[in-house]
């Protein structure tokens, strides 16, 4: 597959479907510059960013955008299904079973600036959290558009369903 430098081949290709290879082959393809990244990137020291790149009926593709030592809620995917590549940075994805009413993760990973990784509901309850000192971007690309997503209320021991919400779009 060509390499997609920018929004607009990402874009164009997203439009197309998912093609032989399937979305993991076209996430390998994406090749953005730091210039073209930063052109999309938002960050706040509150929480980290998702900001919205496209959506349509079958796929939405967000970059979730992390400062230094931010962590995630944890939640699922509310039967979404999810890829994820490391553009920037470094993260670790954490995975939960709530079954145990345990914070601790009974797995997590290490994904660093070109890595790739999938996520469904059957791998259980995950959340993400930047490592290292430098600033962390993920691209994500969910199908089944996810609109509500459970995420754990560690205080109450629940799991609420709420909207997966972003905090900006360039789907225009």
């Amino acid at each position: 597959m060509e390499t997609i430098k920018d929004l607009a081949q990402l874009k164009y290709n997203l439009s197309l479907g998912p093609g032989y290879g399937g979305y993991s082959e076209l996430l390998k393809a994406i090749d953005f510059s730091s210039e073209e990244l930063n052109k999309y990137c938002q960050f706040s020291d509150q929480r980290y960013q998702r900001v919205r790149l496209f959506d349509s009926n079958l796929i939405e593709a967000v970059l979730s955008c992390w400062q230094p030592k931010q962590e995630g809620n944890i939640h699922n995917f509310n039967n979404s299904v999810g890829w994820f590549k490391v553009l920037r940075g470094t993260v670790v994805l954490e995975n939960f079973d709530l079954s145990l009413d345990a914070l601790e993760p009974k797995y997590s990973q290490s994904f660093t600036e070109g890595e790739m990784g999938f996520l469904d509901d059957d791998l259980g309850f995950h959340r993400f959290r930047s490592k290292g000192l430098n600033q962390a971007v993920i691209l994500h690309f969910y199908t089944e558009k996810l609109m509500h997503r459970g995420v754990y209320d560690p205080v109450n021991a629940e799991v609420k369903i709420m909207e997966a919400a972003v905090d900006n779009s360039f789907d225009d």
